[in-house]
């Protein structure tokens, strides 16, 4: 990390042709850098100029558009900051960018301008943090989980546990220190507060496995027999031609991933192999793959063609899929019911008929799909799915929280007692950023892209 004094530049949009193109600077010298690119010698706080920008090579003018200066405190990084508002074409940007360096400013590093804001107190660093999740959100959820965050709720609680130990170790240390004067610690309250904060804290922990479902979205392979139907009906629940059909069994030699958003949710289909006995080394090597794809699905859609009926080589493969992940939630498929007027079905199975051709079926099972999202992630609060860090130290805290439990049960010394809720405070200085080192923020800002 390069001096906090320095004034950082960088690219704050993708780079492309558009309507509008970001250069922003921060630092001490972001304003005077601005009035030698402008020749514009005022720029009052928070109101949009009209300005022409220079090139520092040759004088010539570059483009014409709007800056906007932010006086620190009052800006995204707590430093001034100044924001060239520009038509968005790469060579104007960079232009633009050098002409920046030329005259003082330094490329920023990758999250700089949000690392700033954090070491400048502008925000927590799980808020800093959720700014990176806030751009990447891919889903509604994951949308909604960021922006809880954003808003603090996380820093909110883990500062209040932290406040909390604090609290009993200030107190224990002062029973310790001056026996006379300081009173002993209440070790029945403290069970009480701490065994309700472990409690809290497990209920978070366990939610987080299914933070890549409600991040990501729903994972579901399309499993049966060659010449079923499976890619027909890919196709249809994407709504255009994805993967080839034809009536030659075997078309479908390697899985096919697509996304595909509805009810709000987002759901990545896999289409497979058709699963049956071959020699051919291509289609083995296909069909290998739906083992691993099935241990890590939320769901199968078992496809079964409705004009045969189920036989035993369809039994077969919903054995094989039970399996391979005994517990996952399966969707029977009688397909192809446009084209069958009687089908030989058992009773043991709500089997969904579902013609791609006509599209008869389609909602239904998009909504059997959205019934198994809500089904899996039923009961699990969202507000607190958290990245890998904060959950190692969600870990990490919970952890020291029964340590601390457990030695007041077994009534050890006082001092032993405080070495464990010490602990506990330090990580819950962690996940506030009131205890981090710059490996830590390097690890953490390393995800975010220039400009952010």
């Amino acid at each position: 990390m390069d001096s906090l004094n320095d004034t950082i530049v960088a690219i704050g949009t993708p780079l492309g042709k558009g309507g509008i193109g970001v250069v922003r600077l921060s630092g001490p010298a972001a304003k005077p850098i601005a009035q030698q690119l402008t020749r514009i010698d005022s720029f009052p706080p928070r109101e949009l100029v009209f300005a022409r920008v220079y090139d520092h090579h040759d004088e010539s003018l570059l483009d014409e558009g709007c800056v906007v200066f932010f006086k620190g405190p009052q800006s995204y990084t707590g430093d001034d900051v100044v924001e060239f508002q520009l038509h968005s074409n790469p060579l104007i940007l960079k232009k633009v960018l050098q002409s920046c360096i030329h005259h003082g400013a330094r490329l920023a590093q990758a999250g700089e301008f949000t690392r700033l804001a954090f070491l400048n107190g502008k925000m927590s660093l799980s808020k800093a943090e959720s700014v990176i999740d806030l751009i990447d959100a891919s889903t509604t959820a994951a949308h909604h989980i960021s922006l809880h965050h954003y808003q603090g709720r996380l820093h909110a609680l883990i500062q209040g546990y932290r406040d909390q130990l604090m609290r009993l170790l200030e107190q224990l240390e002062g029973c310790i220190d001056f026996p006379d004067e300081v009173p002993v610690l209440d070790r029945e309250m403290c069970d009480t507060q701490l065994t309700q904060s472990h409690h809290t804290l497990t209920q978070i922990i366990n939610a987080q496995d299914f933070g890549d479902l409600i991040k990501t979205g729903l994972k579901v392979v399309i499993v049966g027999q060659p010449n079923v139907g499976k890619s027909s009906l890919l196709n249809a629940l994407l709504g255009h031609d994805r993967a080839i059909v034809t009536d030659i069994a075997g078309t479908t030699r390697d899985y096919i991933t697509e996304t595909v958003e509805f009810n709000q949710i987002q759901c990545h289909i896999t289409d497979t192999a058709g699963i049956h006995e071959t020699t051919d080394r291509i289609e083995s090597a296909g069909m290998a793959k739906i083992e691993s794809l099935i241990q890590n699905a939320h769901g199968v859609i078992w496809v079964v063609d409705a004009t045969h009926g189920k036989t035993a080589a369809d039994q077969a493969i919903l054995d094989r899929i039970q399996h391979i992940n005994p517990t996952i939630p399966i969707i029977a498929i009688a397909h192809k019911c446009d084209q069958s007027s009687s089908t030989s079905l058992d009773d043991e199975h709500d089997w969904l008929a579902v013609s791609s051709q006509t599209q008869h079926g389609l909602s239904d099972l998009k909504q059997q799909l959205h019934f198994m999202y809500q089904s899996l992630t039923e009961g699990v609060d969202t507000q607190w799915i958290c990245n890998i860090r904060q959950v190692d130290c969600l870990q990490r805290l919970a952890s020291d929280i029964q340590d601390s439990l457990d030695a007041i049960r077994d009534h050890v010394d006082d001092a032993v007692l405080a070495i464990s809720l010490k602990r506990a405070v330090m990580v819950c200085g962690e996940l506030t950023g009131d205890h981090v080192t710059e490996e830590m923020l390097d690890g953490i800002f390393s995800r975010f892209c220039v400009g952010k």
